[in-house]
């Protein structure tokens, strides 16, 4: 197998490694999603430089004072008790629907078949050049995009579909199409006249409206799932666990069903949507695959459960009887990089080593949360329902900070794009370990400081660590996982070719010496260059091998 060659330097250089939550929920929240790019712009250069600096995953800024909606978005399942709900109406309008004939899909022309392939990114513009050639030259297999915005789409009630209005995203999804990738397209924005919150655009639409939003989004993926797009595809809303009470703007690319006066804070009600809008989708598409709006669930609720009340958001779904109203489960895993330390870690969930906790384990957080996931499905029948982390990365700094700020800094020798090689090598070798459906590493251009390229597309580490682990893992499928070192971890894969490999790295910010039960046939760093074989002796650091099995 011929391997991409990389400059020397990034060889080896990984040889080291409060208050209630809900408090720290409401305060990280105010400023998570700050000046986040959206997809249909160009990536943002970056806030203000008068930003204060802020390493700490958990911002200090108190929540907009302007951020003040009317009304509760509770609707409760009917083996609940019912509290006092405002401002929603009871009249239920029931549109017609014209069936459109479902177009068939048609596999991907010039496209290597992955057989469970978990490669994907996240773009703000998918326009040719330089992130887009960078994406198509790793053979990445999925796409996301956020978003059609439905407050685009039908801006007044009874005025039709204004298609023209989104005219720049379908631009992009014929791009995505002609790059040979497949597409989850967000659908978010609640127009005006159908807000449940007047003034949000990123709650949810009044109970009387989900007819409404369900013609849509049955005409929508009409529109999409078929020639010249197809979408397959379309994930309901984007982070629908935050509370309007707590964002930054109305209009910000999340979503804000969040309701604080819920015990599974407005999950329930989202879940009754779910119940009237997923069989219009299926009646016009059966075959499309509709995906919950990826939850951020910031924190564990087996840790705190009162205080944890924003993760009760999916429990919710599913106590509103919407367990099979969607096809695949999302969410969202970020770490967070401590340059103190050189570490990285989610505080919400005990998870890594982000303030260096002794017994820490470096590794991603979408694994502790996904093993949440899975007991939550489970207690509600449904063990094997495909789970997606449609957002994950390690971000570093504040989101008011300008990119590249101290303890971030953007070179190719810094701790930081070192690390973040090194946890990208992780997210992907874990994601097929842990058998998720894919893997959206958000993103290309970046955020947080989290990208895989510098502006313009010029690669970055981890975009090597990426391509990399793609050409390795493409085509693997779970042996087991490798278990058997003190305060080491990885999974073992066998590859079509009839190969096998382990995926192995130290856990605790050291190096440390493993003997195999195997003389190696070769061994890979994280950017592909060779490692030298020397018996069955291997020293690890929390950059992962590649250690071809013969």
């Amino acid at each position: 197998m011929n391997h991409r060659s990389v400059p020397p330097r990034l060889r080896s250089l990984f040889t080291q490694a409060g208050p209630p939550l809900l408090a720290v929920f409401i305060s990280f929240l105010a400023v998570w999603h700050a000046q986040r790019p959206v997809t249909t712009a160009v990536a943002a250069s970056g806030p203000s430089p008068t930003a204060t600096s802020t390493q700490s995953p958990i911002s200090t800024l108190t929540p907009s004072p302007t951020a003040s909606p009317t009304a509760s978005a509770t609707v409760l399942a009917s083996n609940t008790p019912t509290p006092t709900v405002t401002n929603t109406p009871t009249e239920t309008q029931t549109p017609t629907i014209t069936p459109t004939i479902y177009y068939e899909y048609v596999p991907l022309n010039a496209r290597k078949t992955y057989p469970s392939s978990v490669f994907g990114v996240e773009m703000f513009n998918v326009v040719p050049g330089g992130y887009l050639n960078l994406v198509k030259s790793s053979n990445t297999y999925w796409l996301r995009l956020n978003g059609l915005l439905w407050s685009s789409v039908q801006p007044t009630q009874g005025g039709g579909l204004q298609w023209g209005n989104v005219a720049s995203l379908e631009a992009q999804l014929l791009e995505a199409r002609k790059a040979n990738l497949q597409t989850i397209l967000v659908v978010r924005s609640t127009p005006s006249w159908a807000q449940l919150v007047p003034g949000f655009a990123c709650g949810p639409m009044k109970s009387q409206y989900f007819d409404d939003f369900g013609s849509f989004m049955a005409q929508a993926v009409a529109r999409y799932s078929g020639p010249p797009y197809y979408v397959r595809h379309f994930e309901i809303w984007n982070e629908p666990d935050v509370d309007p009470n707590i964002i930054g703007s109305p209009t910000e690319p999340y979503g804000c069903w969040g309701d604080n006066s819920d015990p599974y804070y407005g999950g329930r009600y989202y879940g009754q949507m779910l119940k009237v809008v997923y069989p219009m989708i299926k009646a016009v598409a059966p075959n499309v695959q509709v995906l919950n709006g990826g939850v951020l669930m910031h924190c564990d609720p087996r840790i705190d459960p009162v205080g944890c009340k924003p993760s009760k958001f999916l429990e919710g779904i599913l106590v509103a009887g919407a367990k099979n109203s969607f096809d695949i489960v999302g969410f969202h895993g970020y770490d967070y990089y401590n340059p103190t330390f050189d570490t990285f870690g989610n505080p919400g969930w005990a998870s890594g080593k982000f303030n260096n906790e002794p017994n820490g384990v470096l590794r991603p957080v979408f694994v502790s949360k996904l093993g949440y996931i899975k007991g939550l499905l489970a207690s509600f029948g449904i063990p094997n329902k495909p789970i997606f982390n449609t957002e994950g990365a390690l971000i570093c700094g504040g989101a008011l900070d300008p990119p590249g700020g101290p303890g971030c800094e953007a070179n190719d020798t810094s701790p930081f794009e070192l690390m973040k090689a090194a946890y990208v090598a992780q997210l992907y070798a874990a994601a097929i370990g842990e058998k998720l459906v894919g893997n959206i590493y958000f993103s290309v251009s970046g955020w947080r400081n989290s990208g895989l390229a510098y502006p313009g597309g010029v690669p970055r580490p981890a975009y090597f660590a990426y391509e990399f682990s793609q050409q390795m893992l493409w085509d693997s499928s779970l042996v087991r996982k490798v278990t058997e070192y003190s305060k080491v971890t990885g999974y073992e894969f066998n590859r079509s070719a009839g190969s096998s490999l382990w995926v192995v790295w130290a856990t605790d910010g050291s190096t440390k010496n493993i003997t195999l039960p195997f003389t190696p046939t070769a061994i890979w760093d994280i950017s592909g260059n060779p490692v030298g074989v020397t018996g069955t002796s291997v020293t690890l650091s929390v950059a992962p091998y590649y250690i071809e099995k013969p």
